[in-house]
């Protein structure tokens, strides 16, 4: 059996090699191993990365790391749940790293700004940028120089004061997260040039005044939007010349004072996932949803002011899982045709 399992080793390791040729496959480079060490020793010197100060060891390899397999060149860092405690990121230990192209900060625990954010226009091919559950404080138009994100998050992060007008030249942008901060003033007018978006969060910020559906109106690629306010002072404009060109597959609008559901939802035919809780909704039973969207597999009104819940036997699908009804003013029990 030596004989033969020899020369297939020989022959496989042979193959392996050929086929790393043929697909250029080079290993990290030089420069990007050493930025990635001081890196490393910049922001978690108590319980560092594991990664080894070896020249022989391919960073390509290392936890947190992406590369792409062609040039050697770092394109993904992710140094989420960073959890030594640092005032400031230096983002010049960022500069070894032109390729990049997702940056996770997800939990850096940041505790401020970075030393100057505007440093990170650098980062052109940049395409995802995750800076959420960080304590951020400053002024954000440094991000808008990064023309290329795909994706933005600063979910969690308790920044302070109005989104920049800048932010409306992202024009890339398929995800923007901005949920759980403390935006205040009106709701942010420049997500109407966001034409690429297909994911939308302004929830738990401090926005006021009356919200017009004709802001999204045109985003024909969105499929998730979600708004919610701490203040009791935001509303949904109810009436709208527009018939929205999208197809949302999520809505959520909490403490929004809704009295009754938004007439852009009546255009809406592919909804999985309805969250009106915590509004004031009367004229309308729950069942209407269930007769209007029959794709519906979630659906959330707790906390309003319903009176009645009478739901037809037939009317509870196959497709709905989730029914939350709870905290309302029913004068009556459950009726005796749902069947759990």
């Amino acid at each position: 059996m030596l004989v033969f399992s020899v020369p297939r080793f020989f022959f496989t390791t042979w193959v392996i090699v050929v086929s790393l040729q043929m697909h250029g496959y080079r290993s990290c480079i030089e420069k990007e191993r050493k930025g990635l060490l001081e890196l490393n020793a910049y922001v978690n010197s108590e319980f560092p990365y594991d990664w080894p100060n070896d020249t022989d060891s391919d960073c390509c390899q290392w936890d947190r790391v992406k590369c792409n397999f062609t040039t050697g060149s770092v394109v993904g860092l992710f140094l989420n749940s960073t959890y030594t405690v640092r005032p400031l990121l230096n983002l010049s230990l960022l500069y070894p790293f032109r390729e990049l192209k997702t940056l996770n900060l997800d939990y850096f625990n940041s505790t401020g700004w970075f030393d100057n954010i505007h440093e990170l226009k650098d980062l052109r091919n940049l395409k995802l940028l995750d800076l959420s559950g960080n304590m951020l404080s400053g002024p954000l138009p440094g991000l808008c120089q990064l023309k290329n994100l795909r994706e933005l998050d600063l979910s969690r992060s308790e920044v302070i004061g109005r989104l920049p007008q800048c932010f409306s030249s992202l024009t890339k942008l398929e995800v923007l997260d901005i949920s759980s901060n403390k935006f205040s003033g009106t709701s942010p007018s420049l997500i109407s040039n966001l034409s690429s978006l297909q994911y939308l969060s302004l929830s738990d910020n401090e926005f006021e005044g009356v919200f017009s559906v004709e802001l999204i109106a045109n985003l024909s690629k969105l499929k998730v939007f979600k708004l919610s306010t701490r203040t009791s002072f935001l509303q949904i404009e109810n009436k709208i010349s527009l018939q929205p060109r999208f197809q949302l597959s999520v809505i959520e609008l909490q403490y929004c004072n809704l009295e009754t559901v938004p007439r852009f939802l009546q255009h809406q035919k592919d909804l999985r996932l309805i969250n009106l809780s915590n509004n004031k909704l009367t004229r309308i039973s729950p069942s209407w949803f269930l007769e209007n969207y029959p794709r519906l597999q979630v659906l959330l009104l707790q906390n309003n002011s319903f009176t009645m819940l009478q739901f037809p036997r037939l009317l509870l699908n196959q497709s709905m899982q989730i029914l939350d009804v709870s905290s309302n003013k029913f004068y009556q029990g459950l009726p005796e045709s749902i069947v759990w």
